[in-house]
C-alpha cells in the first residue's frame, strides 16, 4: 500500500516536471510565426517611414520658400 502511494506520487511529480516548460519545437514554431509576420509587415512599415521622410522634407522646403518670400517682401530683394 505504501509502495503504491510512493509510486503514484513519483509519477505525478514526474508528469508535473515534464509539463512545466515549453518544448524546443513549440518555441521554434512561435519564433517562425513571428518571423513570418515581420516579413510580411516589415516592408510596409518601412515604406511608410520613407514616405513620411519625403513629406517632411517637402513641408520644410515650403516653409523655407515662404520665409524667403516674406524676407523679399520686407527688404525688396532675396538674400
Amino acid at each position: 500500500m505504501v509502495n503504491q502511494l510512493l509510486t503514484r506520487n513519483r509519477r505525478s511529480s514526474f508528469r508535473r516536471t515534464l509539463e512545466r516548460g515549453f518544448t524546443l519545437v513549440e518555441m521554434l514554431v512561435v519564433i517562425s510565426i513571428i518571423a513570418l509576420i515581420m516579413a510580411l509587415v516589415g516592408p510596409r512599415v518601412l515604406n511608410f517611414l520613407g514616405e513620411s521622410k519625403v513629406k517632411a522634407a517637402k513641408i520644410q522646403i515650403a516653409s523655407l520658400e515662404s520665409a524667403l518670400d516674406l524676407y523679399a517682401l520686407d527688404t525688396g530683394q532675396y538674400p
